[in-house]
């Protein structure tokens, strides 16, 4: 059986994964591909893929090194619930790895972005939360050791 991963641990191959998983991507769905396309390029830095148009959605694919994320817009789609929070079910946020959370924290709230601290430890910020436009959390946190 697997051992579980640290919290912050990078998964590599020396963990065991007996069905040779990796990530391919993740889908979100969206009530604006354009809000969320600017967002996750000019704030995260994420590259803009291609855009996939289909007769009822449309699909763009936002990348970055080792992860691929495709939004998906989808003519009277909702979101089912607007309320955050660990009594929430399904994906609370998704975390991507920093090296330097409090530079990050100071240089997104120099551009105007609402950002939160997180993981503080003394003056020592080690996690930085960010709300893109449709309300989804993202962690943008140091490794934890």
């Amino acid at each position: 059986m697997a051992q579980p991963v640290p919290s912050g641990a990078a998964v590599g191959p020396a963990m065991p994964n007996p069905l040779g998983l990796a990530v391919h991507h993740v889908t979100m769905g969206v009530a604006s591909i354009a809000a969320e396309r600017a967002f996750y390029r000019d704030v995260l830095g994420f590259d803009v893929g291609p855009l996939r148009q289909r007769p009822t959605y449309q699909i763009q694919q936002m990348m970055i090194p080792g992860f691929r994320f495709d939004m998906i817009e989808q003519k009277g789609s909702i979101r089912p619930a607007t309320k955050m929070g660990t009594d929430r079910q399904g994906w609370l946020h998704v975390s991507f790895t920093v090296a330097n959370a409090g530079r990050l924290f100071q240089a997104l709230k120099s551009k105007g972005i609402t950002v939160a601290p997180g993981r503080m430890t003394g003056d020592h910020i080690g996690a930085v939360f960010v709300t893109d436009p449709e309300g989804n959390r993202i962690e943008l946190a140091e490794p934890e050791g």
